[in-house]
């Protein structure tokens, strides 16, 4: 989590930091076998979201879930932006198809290299971002 300052004022900064893995279970996979308070947490993250549970079941939790934060954040800082920004590192991009599907369910078409403002969240303004790190970082030694 980052706290800075851009031209409009404050921006947090959350990264989902990402090396060939996916993003977690599925909203549909979270869902079996949950107890009340699983349950009413995903609500929650929906709910902030703007987003039906019927549209979410193929959703990924973690996605959801550093979205929220970001915007849990930016409200507590009193910060005017809050972007959610996937940091992908490796050759793989099998979890982009859960980055885009994510990104649709807000009403968005995000892809690699792109940072796109969602609308509907104006305290504090969202972004979604998906950034590629420098592979060869991979296997630096220490």
């Amino acid at each position: 989590m980052v706290v800075a300052t851009n031209a409009v004022g404050l921006c947090v900064l959350a990264v989902e930091g990402k090396v060939e893995e996916a993003f977690g279970p599925t909203i549909s996979d979270k869902m079996k076998g949950r107890s009340s308070g699983q349950e009413e947490r995903i609500e929650f993250l929906l709910s902030s979201l703007k987003i039906p549970l019927a549209a979410a079941g193929s959703l990924r939790y973690q996605l959801l879930h550093r979205t929220v934060s970001a915007l849990i954040t930016a409200r507590s800082f009193h910060a005017s932006t809050a972007v959610m920004m996937v940091h992908s590192f490796g050759t793989s991009t099998d979890s982009l198809k859960d980055y885009k599907a994510f990104c649709s369910a807000l009403n968005k078409k995000g892809d690699m290299g792109q940072v796109v403002g969602v609308g509907g969240f104006d305290q504090p303004r969202l972004y979604l971002g998906w950034c590629v790190g420098d592979t060869r970082y991979m296997n630096m030694k220490a």
